[in-house]
This record gives structure tokens, sequence and C-alpha cells, in this order.
């Protein structure tokens, strides 16, 4: 970003600013062309920017979504039980130092996801906080896995229990009678 030389001031100026509303353009298709949902909220928790995958993940246009608390647009669920507004990933963010990563529950308007969100809080200026969120569907990753385990232990042709669930069980039963 080199200034062009014999250039006035307001030149310059406008050449700066079209340079930076052309990265800012380049970030916008970037951002949006990953698999993560990105989301930025202010420190009460409402969403100021998200890309497009989030767009999509909450079948909502970017319009309506700006300004909106994210723990009432994403409403979570741990082991079943609805996640407390206050233990909600945005608002642990916003309390706990260090970033977090976990795995939620959430029904969407066709079916129930599994989505692993990793939130950061971090100062975009001396006055103000905020967190970012990134959020991954995960639930063909979990499908695939317990399609894995149940493959493991069962016999393919009757569906029955195999001799490696029988030892695991065993083992199990084994270490908890020691205790």
């Amino acid at each position: 970003m080199s200034a062009r030389k014999g250039a006035s001031p307001a030149e310059t100026s406008d050449e700066l600013v079209d340079q930076l509303r052309a990265t800012l353009g380049r970030m916008e298709l970037a951002l949006g062309a990953i698999g993560e949902s990105i989301v930025w909220t202010d420190a009460a928790g409402r969403i100021q920017w998200c890309n497009g995958t989030f767009e999509r993940l909450v079948d909502r246009p970017r319009i309506l979504i700006l300004g909106t608390a994210l723990a009432e647009l994403l409403p979570l669920e741990s082991g079943g039980q609805p996640v407390a507004r206050a233990a909600h990933p945005v608002n642990l963010a916003l309390v706990e130092g260090p970033p977090l990563t976990r795995p939620y529950e959430w029904q969407a308007s066709d079916r129930r996801r599994i989505l692993e969100i990793s939130a950061s809080r971090f100062q975009a200026d001396a006055k103000s906080t905020s967190v970012v969120l990134a959020i991954r569907d995960i639930t063909e990753h979990r499908a695939l896995e317990e399609e894995l385990e149940h493959r493991a232990f069962h016999d393919s042709l009757t569906g029955l229990a195999n001799r490696a669930l029988f030892v695991d069980r065993l083992a199990h039963s084994l270490s908890r009678r020691e205790r």
C-alpha cells in the first residue's frame, strides 16, 4: 500500500480506502468459503458479524442475524438437557479466560445436529470486549464413529455382540468389581 508519487493527500487517502475495501471484500469471500461457521459477538452476546457458513447453518440471511443474541438464535443442549443462558459458550467465553472448545447438541429446523463450538474472548479495543466463535457441524463425524464402534463390537451378519465386546464388557466389570 504505497502512495503514488506526486499524488495529493486526498488522492492517496482515497486509494488507501479503495485498497482497504478490496481487501475486506476478499476477506469476506475467504471467510465465507471455509467449512466452519464464524460468529463475532459483542460483550452482550449480540451478533456483530457472521460468515456465510453460519447463515446456512441457521438458515437465515445475515440481515436478520445481526444484532440478535447468539444464545437465542442458537439454543444449545448438552447431554440432552438445555444449556442455561449463562452456560452458553458465548457467555462462558466472556467469563472464563482461556479459549474453550466443547461439543453441544442443537435442534435445527431439519434435524438434530452436534456442533463443536470454540469460543474465545478478545479485546477489539481498550473499551470493548468481544467473543469470536468457530462452529463446526460434527454430526456426520459422530455418526461414523458410532457406526465404526458398532461394527467393531458386533457381528456383521447377525448384528449380535461379538467376542471383542464380550471381552471389553468382562474387563470393565472386573475393573469395577476391584474398586
